[in-house]
Parts: structure tokens; C-alpha cells; sequence
């Protein structure tokens, strides 16, 4: 059975999360996302998900959210050799090479910054549809 293909996002900003949404909508085709307010939500969600087939297509995390940050949750999901193939992405308003070089050193499949202008927003949507389409 195909699924209809899904995006996970974490972040604790309800206004991020409007603009994350409304960009996943400008996508053509159907594609979900499930968004949650912290890591340790998205964290069980994973672990809920009996069978590899029904995994999101990739996974976005913020980095700065309360409890479970982007940091936390990306090195939880790469200990568990289920997700180790998972696309994550660090979705992030820093731009800090620190928080860059950590994310990957965690297992990020990318590091993007959040996007400011229109041209950002179309990068950062031809990005996610790699995944999407992959």
C-alpha cells in the first residue's frame, strides 16, 4: 500500500509553524505533515510507527524548542538503527557555524536556515521535494 507522503516537523514557534505549514501546502501533491511542539512528542511518534514503510519521508527539526531541543532529538534518532537512514533536516534561525558543524556531526542530512525572502522559500521548498519525491 502506498501511503500519501509526510513530512514531520518539530518546533516550539506557533508562527514557524503557520509558515512551515503554509509552504508544505504550495507543494504539489499530497503531503501531510504532523507537527509537534518539541522533540520528545516527535521522538514517541517515531517509536509508534510499527513497520520502515510507514515512516515520514523526512524529518525537520528546529534546534532552539524547550526540554527536547533540535540537538537532542536528531542524536535520539540516529542512535536507533531504524532511523539511521531517516532524512533529517535542521531547520533553524541560527546561522551559527558551531550549530551547523554540531548538527551534522549528530547525523543532519542538511542544515537550513529559515528562510527570510521569497527566493529562500522556493530553495527551501525544492529541497524538501528531493525528499518527497525521492
Amino acid at each position: 500500500m502506498n501511503m500519501k507522503p509526510y513530512i514531520v516537523y518539530a518546533d516550539d514557534d506557533s508562527d514557524d509553524q503557520e509558515i512551515f505549514k503554509d509552504l508544505v501546502h504550495t507543494i504539489e501533491g499530497p503531503i501531510s505533515t504532523v507537527i509537534f511542539n518539541e522533540g520528545a512528542s516527535l521522538l514517541q511518534f517515531l517509536d509508534s510507527i510499527e513497520t520502515n514503510d510507514k515512516l515520514p519521508n523526512v524529518v525537520v527539526l528546529d534546534i532552539n524548542m524547550p526540554g527536547a531541543n533540535g540537538f537532542f532529538t536528531l542524536e535520539r534518532i540516529r542512535s536507533n538503527t531504524r532511523f539511521r537512514e531517516l532524512p533529517v533536516v535542521i531547520y533553524t534561525t541560527s546561522s551559527d557555524a558551531a550549530d551547523k558543524n554540531k548538527s551534522f556531526q549528530l547525523g543532519a542530512t542538511e542544515f537550513i536556515p529559515k528562510p527570510i525572502f521569497k527566493n529562500e522559500f522556493d530553495s527551501f521548498k525544492s529541497r524538501l521535494l528531493k525528499y518527497i519525491h525521492d
